[in-house]
């Protein structure tokens, strides 16, 4: 098995030669998710692999980040670098899905068994980096991490598209801890992948393998592309303007002028260098949501509430990933004399969230206005 995943390594994908294409009950999907703090500036990246229960067990996944995308890999072994959570069908646990969760840290690529596990699963000992995927499932954590092999990509074909590899092999659930099956993994990264200056709609690209059905044996006549599209760079601006309204009641002897004040909230979500229309926009007072809204076409918002004290507001945008209907992957990955089969393209998913702004409630109530005598 080890010879034949490796046909499908980072290094040797355009090498892909099958005389047919044996299509399985196979369509995992990709998805990005990117988190932006416009107030403490960090950016985190989440990678999500998802499939059901209906599909063939994946033997193997290689993840490509887009050509642009920065990754730092210099991280020091046993270093935290994100953390995961996903679903499994456990057969073991008489076929219920389970969820599981976990961390990422940093392996040592010179480890002889971290080694050895590459080259099963690559067909090669030497990685720039391994990450170690420390899983927990039903409350047990696997007898070992799950690695992933990261490779920086410098030369073509891939390196016009790709600019880090990341890759990973998983087992059978025949013979799996607790019968697993993989139905879904997102990794949260933090610090890793940097995004290009330059606004697009970039392409994350995943060459997925499954085994045959319930038998343990790589199908690798049913690889299947799939791919996310990231719009980048992702951008937010939020506003807070005092407005005061007031309202006369005259007496007989004075006029009352009642002073109200309100917040008069806006924003704008970018990505990709457009608007981001149609986003969420959740209005936070702290961690407690206060009023939610959705922009317009330009992705604007504009929303307005009443200011009762003195007030630190600040706005939470998102925008959940959806399924890109009519289009193509591309690039599209060699595979025999055409291309790999081309699955579900995603579009990514984002949240931004924006600096505080603070209305100060001005003390004043009531205004009260002697009326004038009249002249007899």
């Amino acid at each position: 098995m080890t010879k034949r995943l490796g046909l499908v390594g980072a290094g040797a994908v355009a090498a892909l030669a099958f005389a047919s294409v044996a299509l399985a009950a196979y369509s995992p999907t990709l998805t990005t998710t990117r988190h932006v703090d416009l107030a403490g500036g960090a950016t985190t990246t989440d990678i999500t692999f998802a499939q059901t229960n209906a599909d063939d067990p994946t033997a193997r996944v290689v993840i490509y980040a887009p050509a642009g995308f920065s990754a730092t890999l210099n991280q020091a072994a046993g270093a935290q670098i994100g953390t995961l959570e996903g679903s499994v069908v456990a057969g073991g646990l008489a076929g219920a899905t389970v969820p599981v969760g976990g961390t990422i840290t940093v392996g040592d690529p010179n480890s002889p068994t971290l080694r050895a596990a590459a080259k099963q699963c690559t067909g090669s000992e030497a990685h720039t980096a391994i990450w170690l995927l420390n899983v927990t499932a039903a409350g047990q954590s696997l007898p070992a991490p799950v690695p992933v092999y990261v490779d920086r990509l410098t030369t073509p074909p891939l390196s016009s598209f790709a600019s880090t590899s990341l890759q990973l092999c998983l087992p059978h659930p025949s013979v799996a801890t607790l019968g697993i099956k993989l139905l879904s993994a997102t990794l949260h990264t933090s610090s890793v992948f940097a995004p290009p200056a330059a606004p697009g709609a970039y392409r994350w690209t995943a060459a997925n393998v499954p085994y045959q059905g319930s038998v343990n044996s790589v199908n690798l006549a049913g690889a299947i592309e799939s791919q996310a599209v990231d719009r980048t760079p992702v951008t937010a601006a939020f506003s807070a303007k005092l407005v005061t309204k007031t309202r006369k009641v005259k007496r007989k002897k004075a006029t009352f002028i009642y002073y109200s004040y309100f917040a008069k909230l806006g924003g704008q979500a970018r990505r990709g260098g457009e608007g981001a229309a149609g986003a969420n926009v959740d209005i936070m007072v702290g961690e407690r949501k206060v009023s939610s809204a959705t922009t317009n076409t330009s992705g604007s918002f504009t929303k307005t509430l009443k200011l009762t004290k003195t007030t630190t507001f600040h706005a939470v945008f998102s925008q959940n990933a959806g399924t890109l209907t009519g289009a193509t992957c591309q690039p599209a990955l060699p595979f025999g004399a055409g291309a790999m089969p081309c699955g579900i393209i995603t579009e990514g998913a984002f949240s931004a969230t924006s600096a505080n702004s603070t209305l100060r409630k001005p003390k004043r109530t009531v205004k009260v206005i002697k009326n004038k005598k009249k002249k007899k």
